[in-house]
Parts: C-alpha cells; structure tokens; sequence
C-alpha cells in the first residue's frame, strides 16, 4: 500500500485543526477533543491532522455541562439589588449582515465593548426581519454605573458600528426588570 492510502487527498475539500477551530469558534484543544472522542472525523497527514470542510460544516455541538433537569424558578429581586434592562432597536445598513457578524466575532476575541456592570449581554438578530437587531443589556443595580457612563459605554459601541448599524433611527429603552429566572 502506498501513503496516498492512509492519507485523504489534501485539496480545498480539508482544512487544519486551528482553521476549523476559527470556523467553529472553539478553540484547537477542542477539535482534537473531537476527533478523539470520534464526533468529529480528523485524519493525519504527516505531522498534520486535517478535518473534511464538509464534516465542520455539518458538525453539531453538544451541549455543554450537565443538563438541566429542572426549571429555574422565578425570582424578585430585592430592592437592594434590583436588576435593570436597556433595550436598542436598531436597523442593520443594507448589505452590512456579514460585516456585522465580522465586527462581532472581534469584538468577542478582543472583548470590547463589555459594559462593566452588565450581568449579562445579547445581540439578537430579528429572524422576521434580516434588518433587524436588538441590543440587550441586563444591568445588576448594585454595581451598575451611573447613566454618564453607561451612555459613553454606549456611545463608543454607536462609533464603532456606525457604518454597519444605522444609528440615527435607533430606538433606545429602559426597563426595571420586576421578574426573572
């Protein structure tokens, strides 16, 4: 048997280890994870292991940590830390989709734009309306900044999608949170 048996032909069809990692936003220890574990096909090429595009393309996450096997309950915060919400209704420019999903994927890696105070952040893309995007930031009152601050916070996100999100016609809400799990 020659090498060209136990090797699959390297052509644009694979990728390597650290691009399917990128691809899948995961990092390359958890690639290797899955080719060990067999999720996930991997074949070695010398001193190299590839993945079959079609194979990251198709490849499904499980879920992470145990599963839940209740509800979470509904909580009041007390009115020592009551928790607040800011809404942003905003319309993505037209043929901006991708450059926003760019914009977002480094914003992630470089972690910017975290607005210290925030227990929890979200980009939703309307799935009604491809131009739609709503901005979600849930503050914690306790360790919530003044409003000063978290509307520079906010205007340093406005300057840096101003080409992508179209600004000047976005709505901007906020809400004392009564209820939450």
């Amino acid at each position: 048997m020659s090498d060209d048996d136990y090797l699959p032909n390297i052509t644009p069809e694979f990728v390597s280890v650290r691009e399917a990692a990128k691809m899948l936003g995961v990092s390359e220890r958890s690639v290797y994870g899955y080719i060990e574990e067999k999720k996930l096909p991997g074949f070695r090429a010398t001193n190299l292991t590839v993945v079959a595009l079609k194979d990251v393309h198709t490849f499904k996450r499980g879920t992470t940590g145990r599963p839940r096997t209740r509800v979470p309950e509904w909580r009041i915060s007390d009115s020592e830390n009551v928790q607040y919400m800011t809404q942003v209704f905003v319309q993505i420019r037209a043929g901006q989709e991708e450059n926003l999903l760019r914009k977002l994927e480094e914003m992630r890696k470089e972690n910017k734009h975290t607005f210290p105070g925030t227990v929890a952040r979200y980009f939703a893309h309307s799935q009604t309306d491809a131009s739609d995007l709503q901005i979600l930031l849930i503050w914690r009152g306790t360790v919530m900044p003044d409003e000063a601050t978290r509307n520079a916070a906010l205007d340093n996100l406005r300057e840096d999608m101003k080409d992508l999100l179209d600004w000047e016609n976005a709505h901007v809400e906020m809400h004392k949170i009564l209820m939450h799990t």
